[in-house]
C-alpha cells in the first residue's frame, strides 16, 4: 500500500483528466484546492458522496480524509466529454484506484437513479462534478440535497464555468459560498454553519 504522504504528494498537482491528457490541464483541473477543502471541512468519520467521478482523482483525495466515499458516475460519453473511449479508460483508472484505497464505493449509474438507493440524511458532504450546464447542476443539487445530514456540506467543482456558477448562485442565493483555488465551491447547509 502506498504511503499516505507519498499519495498526497502524487495527487497534489495531478490533473483530474486522464494521465496522458493532464499535461496541459488548467489549474482548475488540478487538486490543490480540493486538498484545502478536505483539510478544512472533512473529518475522519465523514461519509462523502461524489457525483461525477471520471478517473477517480478527486475520489482518491476524498478517500484520504473521509471514512467512506461513494462515487456515482455512468461512465458513458456526454456533451462535456463526447468520446466514449475516454470513459472506458477513465473507468479502468477509477477501478484501479478503488482497489488501492479500500474505502471507496463505486455506484455505476445515472445520478437521479442512484440517489434513490440512499436514505435522506446519509452524507456529511456531497460534491457535484458531473454535467456542467446550469440545468444539470441544479438537478443534481436538488436530487442530492435531501441526502445530506442537516449539518452537511454541499460542494462541487468548476465554479468558474457559467452553468455551474448560475446553478449554485440560484440554489444558494441566501448562503455564503466559499471557493477554492481549483474552482471547487462549498456551502454549509445549516444556517449557523461556517465556511
Amino acid at each position: 500500500m502506498e504511503d499516505i504522504i507519498k499519495t498526497k504528494e502524487r495527487l497534489y498537482n495531478t490533473g483530474r483528466v486522464l494521465p496522458d491528457k493532464c499535461g496541459g490541464a488548467p489549474e482548475s483541473n488540478r487538486t490543490h484546492g480540493l486538498f484545502t477543502l478536505c483539510n478544512n471541512h472533512i473529518k475522519p468519520d465523514d461519509i462523502v458522496c461524489e457525483v461525477g467521478s471520471f478517473a477517480g482523482v478527486s475520489s482518491e483525495v476524498f478517500a484520504l480524509y473521509a471514512k467512506e466515499v461513494h462515487c456515482i458516475d455512468p461512465w458513458i460519453a456526454y456533451c462535456d466529454i463526447p468520446n466514449n473511449d475516454d470513459f472506458i479508460m477513465a473507468e479502468k483508472e477509477f477501478d484501479v484506484m478503488v482497489e488501492r484505497r479500500g474505502n471507496v464505493v463505486k455506484k455505476k449509474g445515472v445520478s437521479k437513479d442512484v440517489a434513490l438507493e440512499y436514505p435522506n440524511g446519509f452524507f456529511d458532504l456531497l460534491y457535484i462534478d458531473a454535467v456542467h450546464d446550469d440545468v444539470s447542476v441544479l438537478t443534481d443539487i436538488e436530487t442530492w440535497l435531501p441526502k445530506l445530514k442537516p449539518t452537511g456540506i454541499m460542494s462541487g467543482h468548476d465554479f468558474d464555468l457559467p452553468g455551474v456558477k448560475k446553478a449554485v448562485l440560484t440554489m444558494f442565493s441566501n448562503k455564503k459560498i466559499a471557493t477554492f483555488s481549483d474552482n471547487s465551491w462549498l456551502v454549509y447547509i445549516k444556517e449557523d454553519g461556517h465556511v
